[in-house]
């Protein structure tokens, strides 16, 4: 982050970066969750044309809560995945957890990020495990693509061309 954003980590106030709105297909937002601003529970369904032409999709459902801090802020989640046509049988735990925090500098924000990935494939030919596996690192990259977007977009005109 660039320097002055950094030390207020006001871009951090927005929940929209921690609730997933990329997240649309026959989404299911839980009601009844204490601290519903920093908490989340959700299910919702992904769906991808594979490279082969296959359409497969699975089934995710996802709980993550925020801890803002005095100098850092904290997710953690749990998402459970679970396949569909050509990937029944297979499913998939995630866990993970971010902090951001300013340089003790103050000159930037440090971004740290753990994911823990466990497919579990039952009688799974190489191939579909293989293609699952992909599906996860995509689903996988493209969260992190959509929350660094909302973030940027949080920050003030002045340091976006930074």
């Amino acid at each position: 982050m660039p320097m002055g954003v950094t030390s207020s980590m006001h871009w951090c106030d927005d929940t929209e970066s921690f609730n997933f709105q990329h997240h649309q297909r026959d989404r299911k937002d839980y009601d009844g969750v204490e601290d519903s601003d920093s908490t989340v529970a959700l299910k919702y369904r992904v769906i991808r044309t594979l490279a082969s032409g296959t359409t497969v999709s699975v089934v995710q459902r996802l709980v993550g809560r925020r801890f803002i801090e005095q100098n850092r802020v904290v997710g953690i989640w749990k998402t459970y995945t679970e396949g569909e046509g050509a990937f029944r049988g297979m499913h998939s735990t995630q866990t993970g957890w971010s902090c951001l925090r300013p340089m003790p500098d103050g000159s930037g924000t440090v971004g740290e990020v753990c994911v823990r990935q466990n497919p579990v494939l039952f009688n799974a030919s190489p191939s579909a495990a293989r293609e699952f596996y992909r599906f996860l690192q995509a689903s996988l990259d493209e969260d992190k693509h959509e929350t660094l977007t909302v973030i940027h977009k949080s920050l003030p005109e002045r340091f976006v061309a930074l």
